[in-house]
């Protein structure tokens, strides 16, 4: 459908995401043919025969269902993740310290790795470990000497 010079389709960048799942619906319920929804919502029609086979209007997820790296076998994944909760070192340093048992790590690699299980910012600190003072207050004119 289009009203003046705007388009209302879900590539439109003047269309609504409410708008977008009204066409999916309709596309979805017509008994219309391809051609005449394709041509009603200035759409390719594969796109109409896409959203006609769908079973919801939401988007589909991409990529792979199960992501998993490509380099690592599953025994040098486990074995980054565990170093990891373990450490709960740096990204450069677990990279360093796994690159010596993982000839073909790259930091890439275990980046991506740590991305897609969670753990690739490490906790924070807590306001209590942040709190604790290094060194004892001493008063005004009291000097402190470790030899």
């Amino acid at each position: 459908m289009v009203h003046g010079t705007r388009k209302v389709h879900g590539s439109s960048t003047s269309s609504t995401r409410q708008g977008h799942h009204a066409i999916q619906k309709d596309i979805q319920r017509s008994s219309a043919s391809i051609a005449e929804l394709s041509h009603r919502y200035n759409l390719n029609p594969k796109m109409v025969r896409k959203w006609r086979h769908r079973s919801s209007v939401e988007d589909e997820r991409m990529g792979p269902k199960q992501p998993s790296s490509t380099s690592l076998s599953d025994l040098e994944e486990v074995a980054a993740i565990t170093f990891r909760h373990t450490t709960w070192l740096a990204l450069n340093d677990c990279f360093f310290a796994l690159q010596r048992f993982i000839s073909h790590l790259t930091r890439s690699s275990l980046h991506w790795l740590h991305w897609r299980h969670s753990i690739s910012q490490l906790p924070r600190q807590t306001d209590e470990a942040m709190d604790k003072p290094s060194f004892k207050h001493y008063s005004i004119g009291y000097l402190h000497m470790d030899i």
